[in-house]
């Protein structure tokens, strides 16, 4: 069996699940090789059993391109994540869809692209005193994800309206929980979570620190999967962001809240605890997948 795992050219970021994806497909007898959505390369998945978006970071950047590539791609072989969670979840917008569902989120204001966003009067409304976090609708990493103290509004008021010209953007109060204790990552492999870890928050040029965190707790299992029983279909692979805080006002609080449920090219962290099992559960699923479709190019 051959698999695409699906990054872009150049990387943004050093992709340090690639070598253990590629390591579980070898030891199940398969090959997984790096292929560019935006190359030429890319624009043929024909030869391969799968196609696993892995590292396609920089899609943001070219939206309609990157959706319209997701349709060819998967016209030619099978794509994981699907193309109706990749659209459900490309958009931030999808967090209001968390919420209105009961799932907890850290506190969100949505503005379309064009409209004036009132940051200023946002913050001191909602009571957001720890100030505020502006990132696009549509954005990977830490790419113009800007945190704002509140001494600040009147910077992230002219940001806000810089970055919202031309894009939808997202308004956050900066949660008490990213600092301390940092926000945990829960990855669900097939439905079935495998493990955690916690990470502290990355802005706009900074680096991220990740370590291996104990499995979650019963409230945090049901938050995911609550969240999960709300896609079109059960994805390959997810991973829930959780922070602890007030669900007002995203200071200090027990409250857990959801800050992104990760769909198409998130960092899974198999170097950490529990990755090797991971990664083995993606192949087995990934092979499923491929022969009930009946792309399988081997029996094994």
């Amino acid at each position: 069996m051959r698999v695409a795992l699906i990054n872009c050219h150049p990387l943004t970021d050093p992709n340090h699940d690639e070598a253990p994806t590629v390591a579980a497909f070898g030891r199940a007898g398969h090959e997984a090789a790096p292929v560019a959505w935006n190359t030429e390369a890319g624009s043929d998945l024909s030869g391969f059993d799968a196609a696993l978006l892995r590292a396609s970071w920089d899609y943001y950047a070219a939206p309609d391109r990157f959706l319209g590539w997701i349709d060819g791609a998967a016209r030619q072989t099978l794509l994981l994540n699907p193309p109706q969670i990749i659209a459900w979840n490309y958009h931030k917008g999808y967090l209001a869809l968390l919420d209105a569902a009961g799932v907890p989120i850290v506190p969100t204001v949505l503005c379309r692209a064009g409209e004036r966003p009132d940051v200023i009067a946002t913050a001191r409304d909602r009571g957001w005193d720890r100030g505020v976090v502006i990132k696009p609708a549509v954005g990977a990493g830490s790419w113009n994800v800007r945190r704002f103290d509140p001494g600040e509004l009147a910077r992230a008021q002219a940001f806000g309206e810089e970055l919202g010209r031309e894009r939808d953007i997202v308004i956050q109060p900066v949660a008490a929980g990213f600092a301390d204790p940092g926000e945990r990552s829960l990855m669900w492999i097939d439905g079935v979570w495998t493990h955690a870890i916690r990470k502290r928050p990355r802005y706009a040029g900074e680096s991220e620190s990740v370590v291996s965190d104990p499995p979650p707790t019963e409230t945090e299992r049901d938050i995911g999967e609550l969240a999960l029983s709300l896609l079109p279909t059960r994805p390959l692979y997810a991973r829930l962001d959780i922070v602890r805080g007030d669900p007002t006002t995203g200071g200090p609080g027990d409250a857990t809240l959801v800050s992104e449920l990760e769909l198409i090219e998130p960092s899974l962290f198999f170097f950490c605890d529990g990755g090797d099992d991971a990664a083995d559960a993606l192949v087995r699923a990934t092979v499923r997948a491929a022969k009930a479709r009946g792309g399988s190019r081997t029996s094994s």
